[in-house]
């Protein structure tokens, strides 16, 4: 068993997962304008051989390699009853950013799933592009994937709050007039500040990564 040590931070960043359902082909360049049609890297301290598989939800799976690399080419768009309004992306914040176009729907895949090659649908943990495992310094960010029907402008400050055991953590994201393109999107979650007394944490919110991050792992067997 390799368990990832995580902050109380990382924990709520792993709450979105994807449902298990078919998809539609998106194209096969890592790269087309802003948006993105293919994830590749290098998984840090990679030791479990050439028996997973890193999945992109259900919309395309790599095989890894014994060095722990992988190279997902082919990301496969959601279908139509796959999506949700993009107003539900915030529906339990208690601040709501503004949103250019109310009517558009989304898709949100927070990491990669790790399975075994020979059962695929049976995810046993995950893979993350971060900048260190415990996102627990500012300037720590991590990377999620936004998928849009459209392209969507979103703006001010966002606030949101949970319970870690009975801790209250709060949340607040800042969106800076960004626009994200129809098709999938990096959403880069950037840690700006932390006020340790009332544990609340700052992020912004990006479209690109600050600086290099690499890919941690957690594998739960």
């Amino acid at each position: 068993m390799k368990k990832t040590i995580i902050s109380v931070f990382t924990l709520v960043l792993l709450t979105f997962g994807c449902d298990n359902n078919d998809s539609n082909p998106a194209g096969n360049n890592m790269q087309n304008g802003k948006t993105i049609t293919g994830i590749s890297g290098n998984i840090i301290n990679w030791v479990h051989g050439t028996s997973y598989i890193a999945k992109y939800g259900m919309f395309s799976s790599s095989s890894i390699d014994i060095n722990g690399n992988f190279s997902i080419t082919d990301l496969y768009s959601p279908y139509d009853n796959q999506l949700s309004n993009i107003t539900y992306l915030y529906n339990d914040y208690t601040t709501q950013p503004a949103l250019s176009d109310q009517a558009a729907n989304y898709f949100l895949v927070t990491n990669l799933g790790i399975a075994k090659a020979t059962d695929p649908q049976n995810e046993v943990g995950f893979v993350q592009n971060r900048s260190q495992i415990s996102l627990d310094r500012v300037g720590d960010f991590y990377v999620k994937y936004l998928y849009l029907d459209r392209p969507v402008s979103i703006n001010g400050m966002t606030a949101h709050s949970y319970y870690s055991g009975a801790t209250l953590i709060n949340l607040k994201e800042k969106y800076n007039n960004i626009t994200f393109e129809k098709g999938w999107n990096k959403f880069v979650v950037v840690l700006t500040a932390i006020d340790v007394t009332t544990n609340t944490y700052i992020s912004e919110i990006k479209r690109e990564e600050p600086s290099q991050g690499n890919w941690y792992y957690t594998i739960n067997e």
